[in-house]
């Protein structure tokens, strides 16, 4: 099962305009960061992706939420108990393509989603102020 840092961005930033290399650099530098800084005798546990969500303020704004996951494979030498994230975990839900390219999880999936409900929209621009 996967276990997964949630991070969001402030109100600085656009998560959607963000390019994938720009968003992988600020994660990694930022969980590198928060895992290095921990003593030596502390380990994260049982933490195998992370993941980045547009703050609310961008999707009150443009009516778009983004969500960038990437699997912490490369850390896992920092994470006690950590397991490989499965495909469904990752928010990739097309077995299809899992099939295809005969792995059993990838290492990100970056994902874009409109609010197109003028109620919706409301309620997010009502709950950001």
């Amino acid at each position: 099962m996967a276990k997964t840092i949630n991070l969001k961005l402030d109100s600085s930033k656009v998560l959607h305009k963000m390019d994938e290399k720009e968003i992988r650099e600020m994660v990694i530098n930022q969980a590198d960061a928060m895992l290095k800084s921990l003593p030596k005798d502390l380990k994260v546990s049982e933490v195998n992706s992370v993941r980045l969500q547009s703050s609310l303020k961008e999707v009150a704004d443009i009516g778009v939420w983004a969500q960038w996951t990437r699997a912490c494979c490369d850390r896992r030498r920092l994470i006690e108990d950590f397991e490989d994230p499965r495909v469904i975990e990752l928010g990739i839900e097309n077995p299809a393509l899992e099939k295809a390219v005969f792995q059993n999880h990838f290492d990100s999936n970056f994902s874009i989603k409109q609010v197109t409900e003028p109620e919706s929209l409301a309620k997010i621009k009502a709950a950001h102020k």
